[in-house]
């Protein structure tokens, strides 16, 4: 895999804390508490909603291809190690820059990678994908009798 260049990092970054940045917005705007985890922690947001229940949120942001797709990898360097290798995050948060726009879904999948081109942009789909995300992590097997 080719070194990136010092721009070419600086943009990575800068697009990278830009979409953590629309996400914990949004998230101020439609929970009871949002907070910024620390720097190289392997989830980007903690955020509680009127149930106590805290969830790890893991913002991946990615800017628009020539294509018109959005790609987001969810292998990183942080994988290798221990600590991030071992550590699950509940929900993603896929980030479309320079829409400024948010996907949200359970990390409940062993998918490597998501794309969306723009008939995946619909008006509502930040508080849809958010609310879908959070009935699916709500969800508790019901043990059931013989």
């Amino acid at each position: 895999m080719p070194k990136q260049s010092r721009n070419q990092q600086n943009h990575a970054h800068k697009v990278g804390a830009l979409g953590e940045k629309v996400v914990h917005t949004f998230l101020l705007e439609h929970s009871d508490f949002v907070h910024e985890t620390c720097y190289a922690h392997p989830a980007d947001l903690f955020v509680e909603f009127g149930n106590n229940t805290l969830y790890r949120v893991q913002v991946k942001t990615r800017t628009v291809s020539k294509e018109g797709k959005y790609t987001f990898p969810l292998e990183s360097h942080r994988a290798k190690a221990d600590t991030h290798a071992t550590y699950h995050c509940d929900i993603l948060a896929f980030c479309f820059i320079p829409d400024k726009r948010i996907i949200f879904k359970p990390n409940n999948t062993q998918q490597n990678y998501f794309v969306f081109n723009q008939k995946d942009i619909t008006d509502d789909m930040e508080l849809d994908s958010l609310q879908l995300t959070l009935n699916t992590l709500a969800e508790i097997p019901v043990i059931s009798k013989l």
